[in-house]
């Protein structure tokens, strides 16, 4: 009886286990999955392939975070001043820009363009444009051969410099010339495109109109010329002297006119202001100032 029993326990603790462990490795499978579809939702194809494509464990185990540089896992200062000195010698080992490089990359953005022909120019330069012949790199295109003369590969130079049709269009100055590439990379996408675009015989011109009128509303007004202001002087011993002026009220159709008496020490013997109608302010002149002040005496 005992023996039976014991054997019952047995197997089915063996059944127990069997089952969990079989229970462990659904969940672990429904998790992949999830994870799986996750990851096909969130990436690109290649992306979310490399990242699956990496090992993981069969058995579900918790993050801990370990130090690569030490067979432990544990991080130590030697490790970590080591790995300090690495990077500063790969630092050191990289080349540096020159002095003649650096000037003309900070030469590009000092032209006197629109900011949008400056960046087009910048990637001109370093060979970011998608000419045909790294559109042929990338397998985009079949052939690189110019639309426009066809009979060359067409680089950065050929698009916007060395091609026959672009002759009557080579400028004398910098900024023209940056504004007359970036017109022709836009006539040639329009011609690629097989949309109306500007003639070639007329970009040369069209690029000075829009460097003019660019250099037009970017320039800065000459300030006013502001003179000191006078100073009130007083007049001879014995002698009042008399100011006046006017000025106009805004919108509204009133003047307004006023009038001071000084001695010769500023003490203000009279004054006066006064509204008018800004059709007689229009006929106002020094004369009706003194007029005015006339009014003050018998």
């Amino acid at each position: 009886m005992i023996y039976i029993e014991r054997e019952r326990y047995q197997s089915s603790a063996i059944r127990v286990s069997a089952n969990l462990r079989r229970s462990r490795k659904l969940l672990y499978m429904f998790c992949n999955f999830t994870a799986a579809n996750l990851i096909d939702r969130h990436f690109y194809p290649p992306d979310a392939k490399l990242i699956k494509s990496l090992p993981l464990c069969s058995i579900p185990q918790s993050d801990v975070l370990i130090w690569p540089k030490e067979k432990t896992g544990t991080y130590s200062v030697k490790s970590g001043y080591k790995l300090l000195c690495e990077w500063q010698n790969e630092e050191l080992n990289q080349p540096r820009i020159s002095d003649i490089d650096r000037n003309f990359w900070s030469s590009i953005w000092k032209i006197n363009v629109p900011g949008k022909i400056k960046h087009f120019i910048w990637k001109a330069c370093s060979n970011s444009l998608p000419t045909k012949e790294n559109l042929l790199k990338r397998k985009i295109v079949q052939d690189a051969v110019c639309q426009r003369c066809s009979n060359d590969s067409v680089d950065v130079v050929h698009s916007l410099w060395s091609c026959d049709g672009l002759r009557e269009t080579r400028p004398h100055s910098v900024a023209l010339f940056a504004a007359i590439a970036w017109s022709v990379w836009y006539h040639r996408n329009k011609l690629r495109l097989g949309e109306a675009s500007i003639p070639l015989g007329q970009i040369r011109r069209f690029a000075r109109d829009y460097i003019r009128d660019f250099k037009t509303l970017t320039s800065k007004p000459s300030a006013p010329v502001r003179t000191a202001p006078r100073g009130w002087r007083p007049p001879a011993n014995d002698v009042w002297k008399i100011n006046f002026d006017g000025a106009n009220f805004g919108e509204s159709d009133e003047a307004g006119i006023g009038v001071i008496i000084r001695d010769c020490r500023g003490k203000v013997k009279a004054a006066l202001s006064e509204k008018i109608k800004k059709a007689s302010y229009r006929g106002y002149s020094g004369t009706d100032g003194c007029k005015e002040s006339d009014d003050f005496f018998p």
